[in-house]
């Protein structure tokens, strides 16, 4: 019989450094302005995602005030993020906690507001039944990746930040005969038009 404990979601993040988070944003906010965006964006993400029932980590670029504040907000525990690119980091995310004993890992950024408790409550009921499981993101990558083991293979080769990011991995996991669960799309906020739809909401 599953316990909760039996399931670990990641939260990713950067940490709040001027000029080093939402970039693009920058251009037309200032990055004092993308700063205080992307604080918004994870207070957000925290609020959404703190009644899920699981063992909770967030990990992030560098150790900040901010982000072990982030983190008891969340409930869990702090680490750092490792790897040369984006696709080593997120493995080696998932991999560590899997090697901690868990059974059932997903990982999430912090710039999708329609991530929620219920999306990622569906999510790891899904895998009970699914090798992995995605929410697709509208933009063509996904923002929440699940998965019941350590899947390397799925993190290569990727070209992380375009619109095939989503098709790209869903190829590899068929070369891998794993089962996929998709869950609802979700949108993000990597430019002007995704904060201003999430302000407006």
């Amino acid at each position: 019989m599953s316990t909760t404990t039996d399931n670990c979601l990641i939260v990713f993040c950067r940490a709040p450094v001027l000029g080093q988070v939402k970039t693009r944003l920058a251009t037309e906010l200032g990055e004092k302005g993308a700063l205080d965006a992307y604080r918004n964006l994870v207070d957000h993400a925290i609020a959404q995602v703190t009644p899920v029932a699981a063992t909770k980590v967030l990990a992030t670029t560098t150790m900040h005030p901010e982000c072990e504040c982030w983190a008891m907000r969340l409930g869990g525990e702090i680490v750092l993020q490792s790897g040369a690119n984006l696709g080593e980091r997120m493995h080696n995310a998932m991999a560590a906690q899997f090697q901690s004993g868990h059974k059932r890992v997903m990982l999430m950024g912090v710039d999708c507001p329609s991530l929620d408790a219920h999306m990622i409550g569906q999510g790891f009921e899904m895998l009970a039944i699914d090798d992995v499981v995605f929410a697709p993101a509208e933009d063509g990558g996904y923002g929440l990746i699940g998965s019941c083991a350590a899947q390397p293979q799925l993190f290569r080769d990727i070209e992380w930040g375009t619109a095939n990011v989503l098709s790209r991995t869903l190829q590899l996991c068929r070369a891998e005969n794993l089962s996929v669960g998709l869950l609802p799309q979700i949108w993000d906020v990597d430019d002007l038009a995704g904060w201003q739809r999430f302000a407006a909401d």
